[in-house]
């Protein structure tokens, strides 16, 4: 099992594990990819805040909510806040906040490995949170 630094949310049954250095905004964009969710009718939950463990179980790799954390989310500026949650999910994309001038118009597709395993991934701004989302949601849609 591995730990990661990572914020998870699931989105229509895909579990999107989003990465980034502290403070650039993992949460926002995981609050911002849920109420999206919402507008749409779609079914989405938040796991995990902050850190999640990974592992690899039945060909799938698996995010959980380190128990301590589970159902826990920090608002930057506000503080903690209790949310409902899931305690894991499967993870589909990987996402990467990434400074806004390193994003290309027309990315290739790429991979990243975790536990072994090679998980789509995204690169996305780090400053521009709701173009983060259209990102996302443009592969969510090409994925369903």
């Amino acid at each position: 099992m591995q730990n990661r630094h990572c914020t998870v949310v699931s989105i229509n049954g895909f579990g999107i594990l989003i990465e980034g250095q502290s403070g650039s905004g993992k949460t926002s964009l995981a609050l911002g990819l849920l109420e999206r969710a919402e507008a749409r009718s779609l079914p989405a939950t938040f796991v995990t805040d902050d850190q999640a463990f990974l592992e690899s179980r039945s060909g799938k790799l698996i995010a959980k909510a380190p128990d301590e954390i589970a159902g826990k989310v920090e608002i930057r500026g506000f503080g903690i806040l209790n949310m409902p949650h899931s305690d894991e999910a499967p993870i589909h994309l990987v996402v990467k906040l990434v400074p806004d001038d390193t994003i290309k118009r027309m990315p290739d597709r790429k991979t990243t490995s975790l536990c072994d395993m090679e998980i789509p991934s995204l690169d996305v701004p780090i400053m521009h949170e709701q173009q983060s989302v259209r990102i996302i949601f443009a592969w969510l849609a090409q994925s369903s």
